[in-house]
């Protein structure tokens, strides 16, 4: 109950769900931003909105080999519940 739900088209075709976040959520995800996260380092594996980096230095690391794992988060973030939030 803490997102409004809207589904925009994909260019390559289809549709995409896009679960945004009620003032109040948004506002609680700024705040933990601003006030935690950006004064922590990212770990050196990190790439994503990092500047110099890119999904070509992301993968770099893994090619030649066997096997790559690619996992999909789409239900990660369903299972953190409100007290886990609360408490960290």
């Amino acid at each position: 109950a803490h997102y409004h739900l809207e589904w925009i088209p994909k260019p390559s075709g289809g549709v995409r769900l896009l679960e945004i976040p009620k003032s109040r959520l948004k506002g609680m995800q700024r705040a933990l931003l601003r006030d935690i996260l950006r004064h922590l380092p990212p770990h050196d594996a990190a790439h994503a909105y990092r500047e110099g980096r890119s999904i070509v230095t992301a993968l770099a690391p893994h090619a030649g080999q066997e096997t790559v794992w690619h996992l999909d988060l789409t239900s990660f973030f369903w299972s953190i519940g409100s007290g886990r939030v609360r408490r960290l």
